[in-house]
């Protein structure tokens, strides 16, 4: 009796698992994303790209010697790398894009070059912020909108004059005028030129587009808030009771903002020692 039990136990949780489905949902295939030409670096529209065309900015003298490390000739290659002189300059038209079945928004792009008509391979994920090329699409979208329109600096070390080669160092609040996008020899990647009323042409890498704004919309806020509000935050200086319009002037884009009883609270220092407070839009304090 005691043996017939002890079997019972052994067999009665095979039974059991036997009788549990394993079931799997079909494999949905990702919607593709129009890419809009509103950024240079794709992210997630990266599927919406076949047919875009990229232009491959040369590599920076001090790194010439290694090629392009990230671009490779087959499919399935994924050491080497390719000397710049071989596709530095070159155009490539995306051919097509697949998904890495196990990596997770990791895409392989065919690219063919436009003037050889030779086949490359590019891996990208979309959590990465670089993005070696400049999207033709993209610099005729960015020159239509902006050029000849006035732009104010919003930082001190503006950039390159491309003239001279000296750096170009102006008060914050110093206006510019675009007029077009090109590759920055010496940062292998994307640059803004803009010319000013004193003459000079400066080179500004893709490190400080984000320190610029449209002077209209610095116009806007000065009839908005007051010429004395917005000089307050050209010069980088906030105090209570400025709108978070101008905070943004002043300080930049918070890299969080966080919500709670007395307000919301944008956050700039990476360990949470720089931040300012907000009570229905306006400066209430900071630390």
């Amino acid at each position: 009796m005691k043996k017939a039990l002890a079997i019972i136990m052994v067999l009665l949780p095979l039974a059991l698992c036997a009788q549990v489905r394993v079931v799997s949902a079909p494999k949905q295939e990702r919607p593709v994303e129009k890419y809009d030409s509103t950024n240079n670096v794709p992210r997630f529209q990266i599927t919406g790209m076949v047919g875009q065309e990229l232009f491959l900015p040369p590599r920076p003298d001090h790194l010439k010697e290694y090629g392009y490390q990230d671009i490779y000739r087959t499919a399935t290659s994924y050491t080497g790398s390719i000397p710049c002189e071989e596709i530095a300059g070159h155009s490539f038209k995306i051919v097509s894009i697949e998904e890495y079945e196990k990596l997770l928004y990791h895409f392989k792009l065919k690219l063919e070059d436009t003037q050889t008509g030779t086949n490359y391979f590019y891996t990208y994920s979309v959590t990465q912020s670089s993005w070696p090329f400049i999207t033709l699409g993209y610099k005729a979208k960015y020159e239509a909108a902006n050029k000849g329109k006035k732009f104010v600096f919003l930082s001190y070390s503006c950039g390159r004059d491309i003239n001279t080669g000296k750096r170009i160092d102006k008060s914050r609040g110093s206006i510019w005028t675009f007029q077009e996008v090109v590759a920055d020899a010496e940062n292998g990647k994307i640059g803004y030129t803009y010319t000013n009323d004193e003459g000079e042409t400066m080179l500004a890498s893709e490190l400080y587009f984000s320190d610029f704004i449209p002077k209209s919309e610095l116009d806007k806020y000065v009839r908005k808030y007051g010429k004395k509000m917005c000089d307050l935050a050209l010069e980088g200086t906030i105090k209570i009771g400025m709108p978070a319009d101008l905070v943004v002037i002043a300080k930049g884009k918070p890299r969080t903002k966080n919500q709670a009883s007395y307000g919301e609270q944008w956050v700039y220092g990476e360990y949470g020692d720089d931040c300012v407070y907000f009570k229905n839009g306006k400066v209430t304090g900071w630390n």
